[in-house]
């Protein structure tokens, strides 16, 4: 997700154990990691295979002002909630609820889209297109954030249990239409939810309540990044993201704290 990226002196907290005077800490963002539905839920697609996957959208949401530990086990449940029509392939939604030490009120929701490509289902309505969300942005936001990543970075982030080849095998993202492979969308994700925490809840992660991004266009490692936000009501934030060329990459994304 970037931590230590640009100094690798900085944010030690999530990038080393044991340095002196530093506690180990979890980026609040690793939940929509450790969140996302386990590759076995996949096998409800039928036949699609990884390489057709993309993902759409994101949300996470944090049920608890507890921070992420930094070691145990949690126990999430994965719910197939959202399948829908459209003329290249079918829109997909799984939620997921965590649970940590039998706690039942849980620790945190994610709800994962994806888009399968050539997946067709008999009887599945066409998917409903995203309302419009987002305040005027041809207004110039309140924050604006670049962001570097590197060539290497889907293989970074693939370390952390996504093995989808499309993010690591080049024939497999030449057949899906990409030059090279792609990067992950949770990566760009956990990027922004990353700055934007260091940005509006610095020192105070454990405030974040939700965050929810809509993929619109596919980043390479080492595209530069730009993160656009725009504060609409206290503790809530809308943000994009564009890529190379200035194009959007990321948009409907909506950022909210707890109140302090």
């Amino acid at each position: 997700m970037g931590a230590g990226g640009e100094d690798p002196t900085a944010e030690l907290e999530y990038t080393t154990e044991g340095t002196i005077g530093v506690a180990q800490a979890v980026l609040p963002a690793f939940a929509s990691v450790i969140g996302k539905p386990h590759p076995d839920v996949y096998s409800l697609l039928g036949e699609a295979g990884r390489g057709t996957i993309v993902q759409s959208g994101y949300e996470v949401e944090w049920l608890t002002d507890t921070p992420l530990p930094v070691a145990g086990q949690i126990t999430a449940t994965t719910t197939l909630t959202e399948l829908g029509a459209h003329r290249r392939g079918s829109f997909v939604t799984f939620e997921s609820r965590a649970t940590w030490g039998g706690d039942s009120d849980g620790l945190f929701m994610t709800r994962s889209k994806v888009f399968v490509r050539d997946l067709s289902v008999n009887g599945v309505p066409e998917s409903p297109k995203a309302p419009r969300t987002a305040p005027d942005l041809r207004a110039e936001p309140n924050l604006r954030f670049g962001v570097a990543t590197t060539a290497q970075q889907g293989l970074l982030h693939r370390l952390l249990g996504d093995r989808n080849p499309l993010h690591s095998d080049p024939a497999v993202a030449a057949r899906a239409g990409y030059p090279r492979p792609i990067l992950h969308g949770l990566c760009t994700f956990g990027i922004a939810a990353r700055v934007l925490t260091h940005a509006v809840a610095p020192n105070r992660p454990e405030q974040l309540r939700r965050m929810t991004a809509r993929f619109t266009a596919p980043v390479l490692p080492g595209d530069r990044l730009v993160i656009n936000v725009w504060n609409t009501a206290p503790d809530t934030w809308i943000w994009s993201m564009t890529g190379a060329a200035d194009d959007v990459v990321i948009d409907h994304g909506e950022f909210c704290l707890r109140p302090a």
